[in-house]
C-alpha cells in the first residue's frame, strides 16, 4: 500500500501490470485504505467468472481505459449488464449483488468505505437457468487476493454447491 500523499501514474500502474503475465483472479492493487479503499483493477476477467460480490458499502466505478460490464441482481431477483464505458462512473448501492466483467487492457478505479472490523460482505453464485441462489459464502473483508480465489476454487470443486435446489441445473466446475 501507498503513503497517503503518493501520487499514482494509472497508465503506467496498466502498463507494468500488464507485464507481468499471469495475473491472479482477484488482480488488483489498493492503493490506499484509508477511511476509503481505493483500488485500481485491470482486465480482462477470467473467462467464465460467475461470482457475484455484496459489499457492505457502494461502490463507485470510475472507467480510466477500456470497458467493464457490470452484472447486477437487481430487488426483483432479475439480472442486469450494465455498461460502463472508457471515462464514465457508476455506483453500486450497498448490498446490491454484482459480478463485474473487464476486458482486455481495461483499467479501472474502484473507490469504496473501509470496512469495520467484524462486518461481513458475501461471494454468491446463482442458477444460469432460473436464477436461484446457488451458494453463498460469508466472510470478513480482510486480504480479498488471498481470499476469494479460495472461496471460488472451493465452490468449483464441489458438486453440491453448484447445483440449483430449484431446478437441478449443475453450474459447470470450471471458470
Amino acid at each position: 500500500m501507498r503513503d497517503r500523499l503518493d501520487v499514482v501514474n494509472v497508465i503506467q500502474w496498466a502498463l507494468d501490470s500488464a507485464a507481468t503475465g499471469t495475473k491472479p483472479v482477484m488482480h488488483h492493487e489498493l492503493l490506499w485504505n484509508d477511511g476509503l479503499m481505493v483500488a485500481l483493477f485491470d482486465g480482462p476477467s477470467p473467462p467464465g467468472r460467475s461470482d457475484f460480490h455484496i459489499n457492505t458499502s457502494p461502490e463507485l466505478f470510475h472507467q480510466v481505459r477500456g470497458e467493464l460490464i457490470s452484472r447486477v441482481r437487481e430487488e426483483d431477483g432479475k439480472f442486469r449488464d450494465i455498461l460502463i464505458r472508457e471515462g464514465e462512473m457508476f455506483l453500486i448501492p450497498a448490498r446490491t449483488p454484482h459480478l463485474n466483467i473487464r476486458a482486455e487492457g481495461s483499467i479501472g478505479l474502484v473507490v469504496h468505505r473501509t470496512r469495520a472490523a467484524g462486518v461481513t460482505e458475501a461471494i454468491v453464485w446463482y442458477c444460469e437457468q432460473c436464477g436461484h441462489e446457488l451458494y453463498r459464502e460469508e466472510y470478513v473483508h480482510e486480504d480479498v487476493q488471498r481470499q476469494l480465489p479460495a472461496l471460488i476454487d472451493a465452490f468449483h470443486h464441489h458438486e453440491e454447491r453448484r447445483t440449483c435446489a430449484q431446478c437441478g441445473t449443475v453450474k459447470p466446475g470450471t471458470r
